[in-house]
């Protein structure tokens, strides 16, 4: 806890060699150590979205704790498996050499499979690390985009849209997000698998957060697809989205909605005919929003 969102601490410790010994507890502890070196090293890896975490976690990789974090995840304790997914999520964020050992030492199809765990939090970690391999620094790592997808992510991830739990709902939106960006084929596969109406869904019912990566998944389904934006109009994502631009109160949303308005309108009239009979402007221009990384120390 000492590193959790902590530069100055997180320096101090891998400083005094911590990180070795953790890495040993990884291969070798009881399941309680396990779990505790685990949440140290996803702590000590970072916790905010900078370049500047790149040389702990490289430190940590060449370390050897990649392959006993994926090994982890099979474990029988489900606290294990979260803080082995959290760990391998905070290693992979805007690190294109990490993902690539990470996918390399097989943890694509363990996080996959993890999706259905019992556990709210692992399948909300599994997600979430799913999503952090498939970008870095706002460009997409196509290679695990592919991967992910034909691991079988996707239906699962379609699934968990409609989880009981907003945490999970806001990290399967968000990493059907990162999939789906400038990929016609995750693209199709997401749509094929009944994506549209969870996410339009959650539009209307889901948390702020979740709200949010929605819209982003909306919108790079959107992105270069006539009829994606054709069957987004149609499963009433306009309206919504109108009502969130003019009266959510966070502001990331308003940017995501608005992002999102202006993508399925600035080559549709339709559309465009559709966001001013529910009452909302037609955006002009929108920011750039990257894709989304889940950074937060647990």
């Amino acid at each position: 806890n000492l590193a959790a969102g902590h530069r100055k601490n997180q320096a101090t410790i891998t400083q005094a060699g911590a990180v070795a010994p953790l890495v040993r507890l990884l291969k070798g502890g009881d399941s309680g150590a396990q779990a505790q070196a685990a949440a140290a090293l996803g702590n000590l890896a970072g916790g905010e979205a900078s370049g500047s975490d790149y040389g702990k976690q490289m430190l940590i990789a060449r370390a050897g704790a990649i392959p006993p974090l994926v090994r982890l995840l099979r474990g029988d304790d489900p606290e294990v498996r979260q803080l082995a997914a959290g760990a391998l999520r905070m290693l992979a964020t805007d690190n294109a050499d990490n993902q690539v050992a990470i996918a390399q030492a097989g943890a694509i199809r363990m996080l996959v499979r993890l999706l259905r765990d019992d556990s709210l939090d692992v399948r909300a970690e599994s997600a979430a690390a799913l999503g952090n391999l498939a970008f870095y620094n706002s460009e997409i790592n196509h290679g695990n985009q592919v991967a992910i997808a034909e691991a079988g992510a996707v239906m699962p991830l379609v699934q968990l849209l409609k989880d009981t739990a907003s945490s999970v709902c806001e990290a399967a939106a968000g990493t059907l997000r990162n999939l789906v960006a400038r990929n016609a084929e995750n693209q199709a596969a997401v749509v094929k698998a009944g994506g549209l109406a969870p996410l339009v869904s959650l539009l209307r019912h889901g948390s702020a957060a979740a709200q949010a990566q929605a819209a982003a998944a909306l919108r790079n389904l959107a992105s270069d697809s006539a009829s994606n934006q054709a069957e987004i109009t149609k499963a009433g994502a306009i309206e919504l989205l109108v009502t969130l631009s003019e009266k959510a109160q966070e502001l990331r949303l308003r940017e995501e909605v608005i992002n999102t308005l202006f993508v399925l309108s600035r080559d549709s009239s339709d559309v465009q005919d559709a966001i001013k009979r529910a009452g909302g402007r037609v955006p002009q221009s929108a920011g750039r929003l990257g894709p989304v990384r889940r950074t937060a120390s647990r």
